[in-house]
């Protein structure tokens, strides 16, 4: 009985002691390396088959500016946006309550315009980041990678922040960090957060919030939401003028009857910011 005993307890440490060498293997270093690269590799390949897959579309734009302290004191500009694949993108302001806001809208809608022609320029890939593994967390219902992201040169275009990547599609649910080069003299501490979800078997990019320090004005946010999606069909994509900055108009009964009588799904999925 001591024999079998003692042969038990040397089984156990045995498989004690194993199980203790993987998790020193895995917490050393090279496999979870290596899972970083798998990773990134996965989510690089799920980001360019869906740039490829994209249609024709248009989607209406809602921009909300206000700061923080006074959040009822509202500066409004909506935008439609039409993209045509497969980098032609363009816009015009529908209303807007005027002012610096809609000069603040139009510029970020004309660098979208540029940043739409060439996304190898912002694409979360090795070519402009450096990526860690930071761990996992649940987001809007579904298993996520967060990965630590390190700009490899200075980039207004690029984020130094984390982003949340699906574990079951490699798509991107949501990143936010802060641009790795200044925007501008006037603004500091600038912080964004970008969330994408599934639109019509695409995914895009359906809300953003900035969050910024203006000089002499104090702190400011600015929120975008899509609220109403629509997919251009052939006549309507022969009919589209991809210029990318059109002369600012107004609501006009005709608009909004043809938006009234579109899909209203689309608005009640955006999550609130």
């Amino acid at each position: 009985m001591r024999t079998l005993s003692y042969i038990s307890k040397v089984k156990n440490l045995t498989v004690f002691a194993s199980a203790i060498a993987m998790v020193v293997a895995w917490s050393a270093g090279p496999v979870a390396a290596q899972d970083v690269t798998t990773i990134v590799s996965n989510m690089v390949r799920a980001q360019r088959a869906n740039r490829a897959q994209h249609t024709a579309y248009e989607v209406t734009r809602n921009y909300q500016v206000f700061k923080p302290e006074h959040p009822d004191s509202t500066s409004k500009v909506v935008a439609e946006v039409d993209f045509l694949p497969p980098g032609a993108k363009s816009f015009k302001i529908t209303q807007s309550t005027g002012g610096m806001v809609e000069h603040v809208v139009r510029k970020s809608l004309e660098h979208e315009v540029e940043l739409t022609q060439d996304p190898s320029q912002t694409e979360y890939a090795p070519a402009n980041y450096d990526f860690a593994l930071a761990g996992e967390e649940m987001l809007d219902g579904s298993r996520c990678f967060v990965l630590e992201l390190k700009p490899k040169h200075d980039s207004k275009d690029l984020l130094d922040g984390k982003a949340w990547v699906d574990a079951q599609t490699f798509l991107i649910r949501k990143v936010e960090g802060s641009p790795s080069k200044s925007l501008s003299f006037w603004l500091k501490d600038v912080k964004l957060v970008f969330r994408y979800q599934n639109v019509d078997g695409m995914w895009l990019r359906t809300s953003s919030q900035a969050s910024a320090h203006v000089r002499f004005s104090g702190e400011m946010d600015l929120i975008s939401r899509d609220v109403h999606f629509r997919s251009l069909q052939d006549s309507d994509v022969a009919s589209a003028t991809p210029t990318p900055v059109l002369r600012a108009t107004h609501y006009s009964p005709r608009n909004v009857a043809r938006r009234n009588t579109a899909t209203n799904n689309f608005r009640d999925q955006q999550p609130q910011p």
